[in-house]
C-alpha cells in the first residue's frame, strides 16, 4: 500500500477503507499550494532586491528561541553572500533584538501564504519542525531542519526519494485536469 501524508485522521480512514481504488474519486490536495509564483511581484511585495539571494529562516518559537543560535545561523548565511530573511507568525512575536537586525516578517496575506511567497524567492530554507520542511521539498528548495520538538515530525519527506514524491509544479491544475478527463 503507498504511504500517504494526512494531516486528517477522518481523511485517512476513508483512504484505508480503498476508496481510493475508485478512479472515479478524485483527492486534491491544499490550494494553497496550486499556485504560479514570480519573483519579481513578491519581491516588490516585500521591499526586497530581485538581484539579492536570499536565505527564508521560520523563526522559532518564543519558548525555543533561546535554544536556537539566530546569530550564528546568519552570520554563516551572510557569509556566502546571501541575505537572511526571517518568517514569523502574528502570534509568535520576534524578540526585539532580532527585530532589530534581520529583516523579519510576519504573515502579509493568507493566499498567497507568505511564507510561500518568501520560500519562493529564498534559495534554501531553514526551519524548526514545521510544514516548512514538506513545503521546501515541494519548491525545490534546501532545506535545513533545526529539530526542537521532543518528537520526530513529517518523516517521510527526509527519505531520499521524497524531492521526487512531493515536488510541486506549476503543471498542478493540469495534471488534475487531465485526471478528471479521463477518469470521471
Amino acid at each position: 500500500k503507498k504511504p500517504i501524508s494526512s494531516w486528517n485522521a477522518g481523511a485517512q480512514n476513508c483512504l484505508d477503507s480503498n476508496i481510493q481504488n475508485n478512479p472515479k474519486n478524485l483527492f486534491l490536495g491544499s490550494p494553497k499550494y496550486d499556485i504560479s509564483l514570480d519573483r519579481d511581484l513578491i519581491c516588490q511585495k516585500y521591499g526586497l532586491d530581485p538581484e539579492y539571494r536570499y536565505t527564508m529562516i521560520m523563526y522559532p518559537r518564543p519558548e525555543n528561541r533561546r535554544d536556537f543560535d539566530l546569530d550564528k545561523i546568519c552570520e554563516s548565511i551572510a557569509s556566502e553572500g546571501k541575505i537572511p530573511i526571517l518568517k514569523s507568525r502574528g502570534k509568535h512575536q520576534f524578540w526585539q533584538q532580532d527585530f532589530e537586525k534581520f529583516l523579519c516578517f510576519y504573515d502579509m496575506t493568507w493566499f498567497p501564504p507568505t511564507s510561500l511567497e518568501l520560500m519562493h524567492i529564498s534559495e534554501e530554507v531553514v526551519g524548526t519542525d514545521s510544514t516548512a520542511v514538506k513545503e521546501s521539498v515541494m519548491m525545490d528548495r534546501q532545506m535545513i531542519n533545526i529539530p526542537n520538538k521532543n518528537y520526530r515530525m513529517l518523516e517521510e519527506f527526509y527519505e531520499e526519494d521524497a524531492k521526487s514524491r512531493f515536488l510541486y509544479t506549476e503543471n498542478s491544475s493540469n495534471r488534475i485536469l487531465k485526471h478528471m478527463e479521463e477518469n470521471v
